[in-house]
């Protein structure tokens, strides 16, 4: 490829993601999912573009977060630390809120997700995050359910992989 015919093509790439951002945020009450395109007029030669750009986070129930059936805490973590071998770049964690509330964890290059258990070890809520609109019909980069409790005070976390770090 030519560099005029990569130059353009790096421009017109840059052009399009600056039209798509406008056309994303000029409307904030636009549900997730709604379609935008500039309407040249009919003796212009410009070009349409339509976006359905992903919105940060949707909100789902805990029956379609879990997928089935929701996981206890002592279940979350074993399962966790037997997919250290498998799935070491995803640094899994557990942790506590003294008295309150108990926690897993994964982060890896693409993505992650947080899952809350009540003292008794049932699952109140969670997120999933990815770097693409995986969630929501394709709306949504992340997806949360249930309640996600805050901890007043620092978390006690544990790295369920030898040699990670939460």
């Amino acid at each position: 490829m030519s560099d005029l015919l990569r130059h353009n093509a790096v421009r017109t790439l840059e052009l399009a993601v600056a039209v798509a951002t406008m056309a994303a945020c000029s409307k904030p009450a636009d549900p997730p999912g709604t379609l935008r395109s500039t309407s040249p007029s009919p003796s212009s030669t410009a070009t349409t573009v339509a976006t359905a750009l992903p919105v940060t986070q949707c909100t789902t129930t805990l029956e379609e977060f879990c997928r089935g059936r929701c996981l206890t805490y002592a279940e979350s973590v074993e399962q966790l630390r037997r997919s250290c071998a498998s799935a070491p770049m995803d640094k899994p964690s557990a942790g506590r809120c003294a008295g309150s509330f108990q926690m897993t964890r994964t982060s890896g290059p693409f993505g992650g997700s947080t899952m809350f258990f009540d003292k008794k070890g049932t699952l109140i809520g969670g997120t999933h995050s990815t770097d693409y609109g995986a969630y929501c019909n394709g709306t949504s980069f992340g997806v949360r359910a249930g309640r996600i409790p805050t901890c007043p005070r620092e978390m006690d976390m544990e790295a369920l992989c030898p040699g990670t770090r939460r």
